[in-house]
């Protein structure tokens, strides 16, 4: 799972249209 500090998975994955890579 990802943990970030304040940047939400699903924001991020809407933002680039693809998984935050870590």
């Amino acid at each position: 799972m990802d943990h970030w500090p304040a940047v939400p998975r699903p924001q991020r994955d809407a933002s680039t249209g693809q998984r935050p890579v870590k």
